[in-house]
């Protein structure tokens, strides 16, 4: 009997967290879906800051760091390529 209830008491606590969990990601969906009909480069810099790891404080790091229309013309030029990894046309291409 005691078993039963963990189960329940863990399948409970699993199902809460999924909730949580879809009602997180509805919500970022909405809000970058409202940033898109706004403006198209708006959302993907949006998109982009909520890929990124947060910034560590106390750490100084080289500041080389490619800008927005840096990053936009590498995957434009990989769209535009026969590569079929990002990393080989990487390597093979803006690297060298």
């Amino acid at each position: 009997m005691e078993g039963s209830s963990d189960k329940q008491a863990t399948f409970g606590l699993a199902r809460a967290t999924n909730k949580r969990l879809l009602g997180l990601a509805r919500a970022t969906n909405k809000r970058l879906l409202g940033l898109a009909r706004a403006s198209p480069k708006v959302a993907f810099t949006s998109h982009i800051k909520l890929l990124l790891l947060p910034e560590v404080v106390g750490q100084s790091r080289p500041k080389t760091r490619l800008t927005l229309s840096e990053i936009m013309t590498i995957l434009i030029g990989f769209h535009g390529s026969r590569y079929r990894t990002f990393k080989d046309f990487y390597r093979l291409q803006v690297m060298p």
